[in-house]
């Protein structure tokens, strides 16, 4: 095999090739990470990854670019491994638009597109060929807009897209969920993109190369399950060519032409395969259904009603509503309607039969066992979310009985769901006035009450829809929840919940928050932990167990939890992580990628500009906050462009955006420190002071007042302390003199009672209190005289008697 060297050369090959043996190029990267590992060993490129439910891949040759090529891969997955895949991505623009071929565990191939990070299988998993050995030989010819596949050297599918034009070629694994780990490895790997090349193989696997009939066939039913049926005719009109085929061949062709509206090429199919195989039930149903949808609607009743009566079918809801269908063409409402219900006999969960009976006896006259099966219809269509189904019945039920209040509180669910809340809330709060005993009305009130920021107001909605039906765990966790957040003992309710449904994963996750809240962020974290093992999809217990890691000190695990996820909440939760542990580049990537998963997002935007200026991407961050204070502007707005223009130099610019922002929230912290920073660096010291005395005060914890307070002190103020208890007091250094007083009455015991004479000791009022002679403080040492004996101790005790 020709071996040409990947780096070094002026002008990229066309072609590359490397088995990796000894005197071989090193075409991919090494890496390793929490989520994957990637090596080379002998003979072999190694990718080991370490998570279930992860994507991982590796660029060839530095990530250049191939349109058209020729591209074949050996691939390997280890024996342990369980349900995985491993292949190639190619055309590679980016993380979020590639080409996928991969070759599964279980013996089946896929090809997908994903563009702008969004998954669109052109080919799901289809059957290939039985292996010779541990290794798959896949082969992709990339023309255009065709690709061509084959697996060990046979022909497994074609492929037309022209979503992509050229990009990398990378070496991919997947671990689905079977296993926590998976090892795949590549063996040999060859990239051709000379256009004579590509043009040869293209023509070659086209129009040449001999497909097996078989092959064209499971392709076709692949194609056909995902709603291709014009690409599945194709390959089955090719497989057809020049032999009569099979009849499970002939039938899937006519399934495709009925699913494309050719009924009359579907009929000649239905007819060669009734020819070939009289007893076909399914092909005599399917010709049923073609006449009539070609509106021959007395020859598809007697077909159904035929195979009905054939004592070798054995009759399902689909042939019964079939015939309810023809008889209710036909205006014999009561016929359908009796056709209908031996449907909806054999099927009672599928509300669509339903609702057909429903009609059908509405029309014949019988309105009250229509009421009756239009609600039974409504019920289900609620819990699927069919809401133009559910509006049609809600429209039939009032027409046969305006009150019915049943269908009402369907129908205010369906606006809730459709997000139109103004006209749910209407119809809700009308429903509750009215008496409602359906606790979903008075859970929803709840919410929408949450959603008004009135926590307080759906407190009362959330306990009437527990007390409902008491036996429901998500009634009695919303209350749960709801008590926990306003400060109030959720322990009954959760107890309740523990009661009916103790190993629900929002009961872990409750217990979680009640620790997290507690300060016991590592107990909150095991209890995230069950949470998210038994709803691994929830992205809010994800973000909750990472933050308790986070807080716990266990950045690194926090971190793991949030990786390999696309969701915009968990790439705002990684840059928050990075953010924490200093790494601002990290966290911009991070923050950049959640808005333009969720471009709206204020949160993400505001994260990444205070993040942009840690590292002084000023423009971007006034990019942001520029666009955000168009919006609506916030105090936490202000006070990033405060920090902008700060940067830029502008201080009036700043004073006046931390202004606009203490008017919109007074007690802001944060700003109080710019501010009080702003006037230290400007040399008024004094005002600084005034506001990190606030900024402390309003939050003692606050690490930037903290800051700033430790440099005033180190700069402008000298400390004195109590020498009995240690009291520290701080007072400028330079001060005017201060006049003498006379105290009186009781000083507080925090004020400084004076130095003493004699050995210069120093001591609070608190502390000398109990050493008076003569109605004087006196040393506790020596019993000197305690005088305030210089401008410093004048001053502190004004201060504390509220005379500075």
């Amino acid at each position: 095999m020709l071996r040409l060297p990947f780096f070094g050369a002026r002008r990229a090959s066309r072609r590359i090739a490397t088995g990796f043996g000894p005197l071989s190029g090193r075409p991919f990267a090494e890496a390793d990470s929490p989520a994957y590992t990637a090596r080379y060993e002998r003979g072999a490129y190694r990718l080991e990854v370490r998570r279930t439910g992860y994507f991982a891949w590796e660029p060839l040759a530095g990530g250049r670019a191939f349109g058209d090529a020729v591209i074949e891969a050996e691939v390997e997955g280890d024996p342990a491994n369980g349900h995985s895949a491993a292949g190639l991505l190619f055309r590679r623009a980016s993380d979020e638009n590639y080409y996928c071929l991969l070759a599964g565990s279980r013996g089946t191939w896929r090809f997908d597109l994903v563009f702008n990070n969004h998954q669109m299988p052109l080919v799901g998993w289809t059957p290939m060929p039985e292996p010779s050995g541990p290794t798959r030989l896949l082969r992709v010819v990339a023309h255009g807009t065709r690709f061509t596949v084959t697996v060990d050297g046979e022909w497994v599918g074609e492929i037309e897209d022209e979503t992509l034009a050229e990009g990398a070629v990378c070496f991919a694994a997947q671990n689905y969920e079977e296993r926590p780990d998976a090892l795949f490895r590549l063996h040999r790997i060859a990239v051709d993109a000379r256009p004579v090349e590509v043009e040869r193989e293209h023509l070659r696997l086209s129009y040449y190369f001999p497909v097996q009939p078989a092959a064209r066939l499971a392709l076709a039913e692949t194609l056909f399950a995902q709603g291709g049926h014009g690409a599945a005719a194709v390959q089955l009109r090719k497989a057809l060519r020049g032999r009569e085929g099979t009849p499970r061949e002939r039938f899937l062709l006519a399934e495709c032409y009925a699913r494309m509206g050719a009924n009359p090429l579907a009929l000649e199919e239905l007819d060669r395969v009734l020819a070939a195989e009289p007893a076909h039930n399914e092909a005599r149903l399917e010709q049923a259904g073609v006449l009539y949808l070609s509106n021959r609607f007395l020859e598809a009743r007697d077909r159904t009603a035929a195979l009905l009566a054939d004592p070798g079918y054995a009759s399902g809801s689909a042939a019964w509503n079939l015939l309810g269908n023809a008889e209710y063409a036909l205006g014999n409402w009561r016929r359908a309607a009796d056709a209908y219900l031996r449907a909806v006999a054999l099927e009672p969960g599928m509300p669509l039969l339903l609702r057909n009976a429903a009609r059908a006896l509405e029309l014949a006259g019988d309105r009250s066992e229509a009421l009756r099966r239009y609600l039974e219809a409504a019920r289900l269509f609620d819990r699927e979310d069919a809401r133009d189904e559910l509006s049609f019945i809600t429209s039939r039920v009032q027409a046969l009985e305006p009150a019915n209040r049943e269908v009402r509180e369907l129908a205010a669910r369906a606006l809730w769901r459709e997000g139109r809340h103004d006209d749910a809330r209407r119809e809700l709060e009308a429903l509750a006035a009215e008496g409602s005993t359906d606790a979903e009305v008075h859970h929803l009130l709840g919410l929408l009450a949450v959603e008004a920021g009135d926590r307080a107001g759906a407190l009362p909605l959330f306990e009437r829809a527990a007390a409902l039906e008491p036996d429901a765990a998500a009634y009695q966790l919303r209350l749960a929840e709801t008590l926990h957040l306003l400060g109030r003992d959720p322990g009954p309710a959760m107890e309740r919940a523990r009661e009916i449904a103790p190993a629900d994963p929002w009961l872990a996750n409750l217990e979680g928050l009640r620790l997290l809240a507690a300060g016991d962020a590592a107990s909150a974290a095991d209890r995230f932990a069950a949470a998210l093992a038994a709803a691994p999809r929830e992205v809010d217990i994800r973000l909750n167990l990472s933050e308790a890691l986070s807080r716990a000190g266990r950045l690194e695990e926090a971190m793991a939890a949030v990786e390999g996820e696309d969701d915009s909440r968990i790439l705002n939760q990684r840059g928050t992580l990075h953010t924490r542990a200093g790494r601002f580049d990290a966290a911009v990537r991070d923050y950049e990628a959640a808005i333009r998963a969720d471009p709206q997002n204020r949160a993400y935007r505001e994260n990444c500009a205070a993040a942009c200026l840690e590292i002084d991407l000023v423009s971007r961050a006034e990019e942001l906050l520029a666009a955000l204070a168009r919006e609506q502007p916030t105090a936490s707005v202000y006070n990033l462009l405060g920090n902008v223009a700060g940067l830029r130099g502008e201080r009036q610019r700043a004073m006046i955006a931390w202004a606009a922002g203490l008017a919109l929230d007074p007690g802001s912290p944060d700003i109080r420190a710019n501010l009080a920073a702003m006037h230290l660096d400007r040399g008024n010291w004094q005002r600084a002071r005034e506001l990190v005395d606030e900024a402390l005060t309003l939050a003692p914890a606050h690490a930037h007042a903290a800051r700033l307070d430790a440099r005033i002190k180190a700069a402008h103020e000298s400390r004195c302390d109590c020498d009995g208890c240690g009291r520290t007091w701080w007072a400028p250094r330079e001060l005017p003199p201060q006049p003498g007083f006379q105290a009186r009455g009781e000083p507080p015991g925090d004020a400084p009672a004076g130095r003493c004479e004699r050995c210069g000791r120093l001591y609070c009022v608190a502390c000398a209190s109990a050493h008076v002679v003569d109605g004087r403080l006196t040393c506790a040492d020596c019993g000197g005289r305690l005088k305030l004996s210089d401008d410093a101790l004048r001053w502190l005790f004004n201060r504390s008697v509220g005379r500075g």
